[in-house]
């Protein structure tokens, strides 16, 4: 059988997926359709976030339909994973989660108390959102029966049904939907709680996910950041780091689960894991980016570290690059003299000096060395000595110090500059 032959694809209306329908109107658009009574929002899901802007376009969509006496009218689809919770079969809302939450405030507002959707949405960010926008459609003077009625027998929805979460989260991906879609940390998170038993550790694990997403730096969440760095390590330490890996990493396939284990191999797991571990499916998971977001967080408190933040174009490659050594480095060998930041400053500078444009595919190669030496240095002195040694070596800065443009800027951003200048011209 084929993956497509697997899913169960059809129209309902609004009616019939939220069970609001009688006799013949219940079967109008779909004879044989699942029972919709057990619609759930999954723990992975986003908490409900949509704004009054959002609302008040979709009301208003369906009553221009109505006015305009069409027949039916598409809101678009959703995809639901057919999933058991003990003996009791559910669908999980993998898209549509937004719109199926703002219709079930609509008939709640109407005494349809049946429409349990809504018990679902416990984070205190979906409350907020869910008291606001209930208070906007309360106050709405288009909510009449006429309304509603067009709502549960005129409009309608396009349903896929899959019994495979990962099938699921790939169809998510790849349509566009209305309202924001999940990027790869949402995939991750939904991909990593299925493999957790215990409902309140899902909850536990989901609710911190979420509080963690909502930390920005530099206009990015820091989850996208770690997991970007923690990319490069891995490719890196495995010389298999590309250029793309420096500005959009494959961050679902990077981290999902390659290994499962009992509890007794997940203690020790979590208390000895490092940057390039492979990924334990499950609660490790969400220990691990724990780990590395507080590590990431720490280390941004020192403008060492932080000092190419900003920066755009080719220095943006070497920015990430810079990072992701040091924090692979600090992970490791727990080091903070500053010798590695101020090597790898000369490295970047001198790189960055000798083009006048840089590519990621180059920084890639020239850097990728690093990650490898750092992954199978068994100390820290022996990662020193082979980067100051291949500075003796390799490095004399023969265009000089003279920059313009981006070189400039990376220059001016280098935090050891004057030292380095020391250095390498025999200043005094």
């Amino acid at each position: 059988m084929s993956e497509l032959e697997k899913l169960d694809v059809g129209v309902a209306s609004i009616g019939e997926i939220f069970n609001l329908l009688d006799g013949d109107e219940n079967t109008k658009f779909s004879p044989q359709k699942p029972n919709f009574e057990n619609l759930r929002i999954p723990n992975y899901q986003r908490p409900y976030r949509w704004t009054t802007k959002n609302v008040n376009e979709l009301i208003d969509d369906i009553l221009e339909a109505m006015n305009n006496k069409k027949s039916e009218y598409l809101i678009g689809n959703i995809i639901l994973h057919k999933n058991k919770d003990g003996d009791k079969e559910y669908f999980d809302i993998v898209d549509g989660q937004q719109r199926l939450t703002t219709l079930a405030l609509i008939f709640y507002l109407q005494g349809k108390d049946e429409v349990n959707l809504l018990a679902n949405e416990v984070d205190s960010n979906s409350i907020t959102a869910l008291e606001k926008n209930f208070n906007i459609i309360k106050k709405s003077k288009k909510r009449d029966d006429k309304f509603i009625n067009f709502l549960k027998e005129k409009v309608i929805i396009t349903y896929t049904i899959t019994n495979d979460l990962d099938q699921a989260f790939i169809l998510f991906s790849s349509q566009n939907t209305r309202g924001k879609p999940l990027d790869d940390k949402d995939l991750l998170k939904g991909h990593h709680i299925r493999f957790i038993n215990r409902k309140t550790t899902q909850q536990e694990c989901a609710k911190e996910f979420e509080k963690t997403l909502r930390e920005k730096r530099n206009n990015s969440d820091v989850f996208s950041i770690v997991l970007t760095l923690l990319s490069i390590i891995k490719s890196g330490s495995k010389s298999e780091l590309q250029g793309v890996d420096l500005l959009s990493p494959n961050i679902y396939e990077n981290f999902k689960s390659e290994f499962l284990s009992d509890d007794i191999i997940f203690n020790n797991y979590h208390n000895n894991f490092i940057a390039t571990s492979s990924v334990q499916g499950g609660e490790a998971f969400f220990k691990y980016l724990k780990k590395y977001t507080e590590l990431y967080n720490g280390l941004t408190q020192d403008e060492i570290f932080t000092c190419y933040e900003n920066l755009w174009g080719g220095n943006l490659y070497l920015a990430r690059t810079y990072q992701a050594i040091i924090l692979f480095y600090r992970d490791k060998f727990n080091d903070d003299s500053y010798d590695i930041e101020k090597a790898l400053q000369i490295l970047l500078l001198n790189f960055r000096l000798e083009k006048d444009s840089v590519r990621k595919e180059s920084v890639a190669s020239d850097f990728e060395k690093w990650f490898k030496e750092i992954e199978f240095a068994s100390n820290k002195e022996v990662f020193k000595n082979k980067l100051k040694e291949y500075i003796r070596n390799n490095i004399l800065f023969k265009n000089g110090f003279s920059a313009d443009g981006q070189r400039k800027k990376f220059e001016e951003k280098t935090y050891f500059i004057n030292e380095i200048k020391k250095e390498f011209t025999n200043e005094k």
